[in-house]
């Protein structure tokens, strides 16, 4: 509708130095999350007038651009690269998923400019006055307390950086009806029957949920398993385990560790070179407790021998599949399947590593990943690695640990937990389809 208003000016007309006379583009982080922006332009015009001719002069859909009566220009740009968002006078700019953008504040800093050009925005704005300001719709669900964060502290009342030229509004999800009614369904998971918002609560983590559906702006505290030790450690050497034997947890600790007939096995491998600081770490999983029943430190041993030992592994584990990261400069893959171990090959490029960090989140939050503290060096070193992992506006890594082999051993194992949990959710999710 500003769009419109500003087309109603007849710029084209008493205006012949604003090229275009009207000029709106779309923004996101990437054109493929554009798109959706620009379907629903589409819509909307269909919608609003009778015939699209009314309207729409010419359309290009490969390059997402719309030219309008009046002279108007409707484009959708990347903000990838910034340095690209500069050179015109606009009069509208909106910002689909602005908290992903990578690097928001230069892209401002480059809109802003564009959008103060003279003679932009509604006549009735400038007041008569020369310069004129076009403005910008910003929309986003929040990632941590980022520059997005930042940017929307501008339009909140007794913030010290409010500015009366912004407004700023919140919304959680349910602030849609439809979505509220759906928010209170019944369904059907392995925790029981409860409501719809506790089943994505348990599908994507409270945080998660908050950020993303609550649309809450939430501070890191740094720490990204949190209550992993409550949630998922059994200390065979405190509480009333304190009180046995020495060949009573000789016993419970081979019990943990034994394989059982047919059961479900899967190996996870983070690949060092044996000369490295690193260590290459071998996990292995019971899929069915989800009990870490092997955790294994193979500081030392040449790729070769790291192969070997996988496969051994693998064998006495009822031939489990092995998951590792190919990470482009260590040479894995199709070694293990010479050596007869199924391979899950994963990549981290881009937010991958970040999708599998979060399901490891889930897992520990839901009380799905079970560690035996046996006393054992590798079992030391794989919590003291867990307590020490951080989480900064979605980017992770240790401070204090120097490294995170066994971490990343970990989140390949759960690489899919989070769509095993929809899955679920899903496969009993009958009553209300």
């Amino acid at each position: 509708m500003y769009f419109i208003e500003c087309l109603n000016e007849n710029r084209h007309v008493h205006n012949f130095d604003m090229v275009p006379p009207v000029y709106w583009w779309i923004i996101a982080p990437t054109f493929k999350l554009a798109e959706q922006n620009w379907r629903q332009l589409k819509v909307i015009v269909k919608k609003t007038f009778r015939s699209e001719k009314e309207f729409v002069v010419a359309c290009d859909n490969g390059s997402m651009t719309m030219q309008t009566v009046g002279g108007g220009v409707i484009e959708v740009r990347s903000a990838f690269n910034e340095d690209m968002l500069v050179g015109v006078g606009l009069d509208l700019v909106t910002i689909t998923e602005a908290a992903r953008i990578k690097d928001l504040e230069s892209v401002w800093a480059n809109l802003e400019g564009r959008l103060s050009s003279p003679g932009r925005g509604l006549e009735i704005d400038r007041k008569g006055k020369s310069y004129g300001m076009g403005k910008a719709i910003i929309n986003s669900s929040p990632l941590g307390e980022n520059y997005f964060y930042k940017m929307f502290k501008w339009g909140v009342k007794g913030q010290d950086t409010y500015s009366s030229d912004w407004v700023s509004l919140q919304f959680p999800w349910t602030a849609n009806p439809s979505n509220a009614e759906l928010a209170r369904q019944i369904v059907h998971t392995k925790y029981g029957d409860i409501t719809r918002e506790q089943d994505m609560i348990a599908r994507l983590g409270l945080r998660r949920y908050e950020q993303d559906f609550l649309g809450k702006f939430l501070p890191s505290d740094g720490v990204a398993f949190k209550d992993f030790m409550d949630n998922c450690v059994t200390d065979i050497y405190v509480g009333e385990y304190a009180k046995w034997s020495k060949a009573q947890r000789d016993l419970f600790i081979k019990e943990w560790q034994e394989v059982k007939p047919y059961g479900n096995y899967r190996i996870s491998y983070d690949p060092a070179t044996g000369s490295s600081s690193d260590s290459p770490v071998l996990i292995v999983r019971d899929m069915d407790t989800n009990n870490i029943v092997r955790a294994l430190d193979m500081y030392g041993k040449s790729y070769e021998q790291q192969w070997d030992t996988i496969a051994v592994y693998s064998k006495l584990y009822n031939h489990a599949p092995c998951a590792f990261s190919d990470t482009g400069h260590t040479p894995v893959v199709g070694q293990l399947e010479k050596r007869g171990v199924p391979e899950i090959v994963l990549h981290e490029q881009a937010s991958l590593k970040g999708k599998y960090i979060q399901s490891l989140v889930l897992a520990v939050q839901n009380k799905d990943l079970h560690i035996l503290f046996d006393g054992s060096e590798a079992i030391k070193t794989l919590c003291a690695q867990m307590n020490d992992y951080k989480e900064n506006n979605g980017k992770y890594g240790n401070d204090e640990e120097p490294h995170d082999d066994f971490v990343s051993a970990l989140y390949l194992n759960y690489y899919d937990y989070g769509e095993q949990i929809n899955e679920y959710a899903y496969a009993f999710d009958f009553t209300f389809m």
